[in-house]
């Protein structure tokens, strides 16, 4: 079995700039890495940036990492004390390797001119983070933040790209109401989760959204779906994409204007709680409710895109009752976001504790991670185009 989490590094314009990955495996990392490319692709994978891998010392004795990891696209994180042979250093930048020294210390930094990149966090670090930037001027330096607070002062102290759960960190304004478009698009949202689903009353709301309409006959004519005759009706694609997709995709596009002025990595990550979320809640005897999970992990994220509390979102938006007392934290999708949220975070043991608790196979739990990543991308992508 092996699980991976990709962690999003960020520019200073908080431009996505690549992913660090961890990952829980048993057995060698380069196996994990080879089932994880063969699952859902480097590009998926990557969506075209850099990768900071966390690697073991035995990968040194490997003599043809570039062949297995394409060198423009990997970043080898390591401590200094794992090379104590000037030879391996010497053979990995030989290979086209770039190596990020991961330090504790600023005893470490005499020892680590040579690397591309320094990595260190904040929380943990000991001495003054913030003087690196004045004392260090060799590779890089990324910095690990969880709080908005610490990213402004990593950001003003001269680091370059940042890590870390500060981007869905929201900031609340008190009694901040959603623009009136979105709350036109949230009202087509609780119209098509009715039972009595009426077309010709959507299709009317449709029409009157030229945002809307754009975006549905862009995206039922993209090659996510490859007709080969162009629709051209609001009726034809909504008949073409039946209710429950029909919701599906109105939900991701909620999330693109909700999360306007916000970084792009919050709605892929969203969208992945969201796919997580549907497949998951069938290994735990809520298939019929799959749905009602898919629209809690979509929105577990609100907050960060709109700075409104959560208590007052789940007011403004038409979900169900369950699925409003999950977002407050107590409900019947808790434990299953619970086991979300270790994985984001890389807690492998509290991770394997829930699965546990909820009899969940954990090697299910690995093909649904390559899958949730995978969809997010595909239906992201061809949104964006549309």
């Amino acid at each position: 079995m092996s699980v991976i989490t990709r962690i999003p590094v960020f520019k200073k314009n908080l431009e996505l700039f690549a992913y660090e990955i961890k990952g829980f495996y048993e057995g060698s990392f380069m196996s994990c890495l080879e089932e994880c490319l063969n699952s859902i692709g480097l590009d998926v994978l990557s969506k075209d940036k850099f990768l900071f891998l966390n690697v073991p010392s035995e990968i040194f004795e490997f003599d043809n990492l570039r062949d297995m990891i394409p060198p423009k696209k990997a970043i080898f994180i390591i401590k200094p004390s794992q090379i104590v042979d000037k030879e391996i250093f010497k053979k990995l930048k030989d290979q086209g390797i770039m190596l990020c020294a991961n330090i504790s210390s600023l005893q470490e930094l005499d020892s680590i001119k040579d690397f591309d990149y320094i990595k260190i966090a904040s929380s943990s670090f000991q001495g003054d983070w913030t003087q690196i930037p004045n004392l260090f001027k060799g590779g890089k330096l990324l910095v690990e933040v969880d709080e908005k607070s610490v990213f402004n002062r990593a950001l003003g102290s001269g680091y370059e790209l940042f890590e870390g759960d500060f981007f869905i960190q929201p900031e609340i304004v008190a009694r901040k109401e959603l623009s009136p478009q979105k709350t036109i698009i949230l009202s087509i949202l609780g119209d098509v989760r009715q039972k009595d689903f009426d077309f010709s009353k959507i299709e009317e709301k449709i029409k009157r959204d030229p945002y809307l309409t754009m975006k549905l006959l862009k995206f039922i004519n993209s090659a996510f779906f490859s007709f080969k005759t162009t629709i051209n009706s609001i009726r034809q694609a909504l008949v073409i994409l039946g209710q429950q997709e029909f919701v599906r995709w109105l939900t991701l596009v909620i999330l693109g204007k909700l999360n306007e002025g916000k970084p792009e990595e919050i709605v892929y990550r969203a969208s992945e709680r969201a796919r997580f979320m549907e497949l998951i809640s069938n290994y735990v005897g809520l298939y019929e409710r799959s749905q009602e999970a898919f629209l809690f992990g979509l929105f577990s994220l609100a907050p960060a895109m709109t700075d409104i509390d959560i208590k007052e979102f789940v007011n403004e938006i038409p979900l169900s009752e369950d699925v409003k007392t999950s977002l407050l934290g107590n409900g019947i999708f808790t434990d299953l976001f619970s086991l979300r949220l270790s994985i984001e975070n890389a807690n492998w043991i509290e991770m394997k504790k829930i699965s546990e608790k909820l009899g969940i196979n954990p090697n299910k739990i690995e093909i649904i991670i390559y899958e949730s990543i995978k969809w997010a991308h595909d239906s992201l992508s061809f949104i964006g185009k549309s």
